[in-house]
């Protein structure tokens, strides 16, 4: 369990690496990952954490694809990535 402040702190976190990855900085988002990930490793059972698990899930993943994520944040303003369905 984290208290709040904390929980708000790694929700941050998660919420930029998501924003570096969307834009195409996959390596930066892995770095903050990681970052967050080794500031939890010195407490006690982290590593049974729900946390850890999809920490490490999306490190392995963004470190396996780096090369080929898509930048959609270039795509969109480009107007090649379309929410609408009809265009």
């Amino acid at each position: 369990m984290i208290d709040s402040m904390e929980r708000e702190s790694v929700e941050t976190e998660i919420i930029r690496a998501k924003w570096l990855v969307w834009h195409g900085k996959s390596r930066k988002a892995l770095e903050r990952i990681k970052a967050l990930d080794s500031q939890r490793l010195a407490r006690q059972g982290y590593e049974f954490n729900t946390l850890w698990w999809n920490l490490n899930t999306a490190s392995s993943y963004l470190e396996k694809n780096a090369g080929t994520l898509v930048n959609y944040g270039a795509r969109y303003r480009k107007g090649r990535l379309c929410r609408d369905k009809n265009r």
